[in-house]
């Protein structure tokens, strides 16, 4: 199984960060509430996900479009004030700080050996280019019968073969 998608689901829901909302005479703005366990890393690491989803959500109009759409997410130092945590990550998914203020680290936290937080550098392009799009080939890797499997499995697929075909 791919680290990223292993690290996805070991953050599930209580390993994502939350969000502010506030109204401006542009309109609604969210800022992004910091979690006081996360480690600085992750969060560069989690938003090239968001933004992958956010570039299908707007790209693929012939798909599922089912749900609210993403919002887009103002990156801030606000600190959120959930106590929740998630437990037994890689030990460098958690801040430092956070870690030397908690009474019994291996017995609560259960930290885990540390993880790379990385992104193919074709994905990473991908993302940052404002014009990028997939390439036909791989387009067609990712449907399935008549209509487009779904969009965790398409990153799975985009992360699976970023080595082997070019993203631009």
């Amino acid at each position: 199984m791919e680290p990223q998608r292993v690290m996805l689901e070991a953050l599930g829901v209580d390993g994502m960060s939350s969000d502010e909302e506030v109204r401006t005479q542009e309109g609604k703005n969210y800022f992004i509430l910091v979690s006081k366990w996360r480690a600085p890393v992750l969060g560069p690491w989690l938003r090239i996900f968001d933004s992958l989803y956010l570039r299908h959500r707007n790209r693929e109009a012939h798909g599922d479009q089912r749900g609210c759409l993403p919002r887009r997410r103002i990156v801030s130092a606000k600190q959120s004030t959930s106590q929740k945590f998630v437990p037994s990550l890689p030990i460098n998914a958690y801040r430092v700080d956070w870690l030397e203020q908690q009474l019994d680290v291996p017995n609560i936290v259960h930290p885990a050996a540390p993880q790379q937080y990385t992104h193919d550098s074709q994905i990473s392009e991908y993302v940052l280019s404002p014009l990028t799009i997939f390439p036909q080939t791989l387009r067609d890797r990712l449907k399935v019968g008549h209509g487009p499997i779904p969009f965790t499995a398409q990153l799975i697929a985009l992360i699976r073969y970023a080595g082997v075909e070019q993203l631009s």
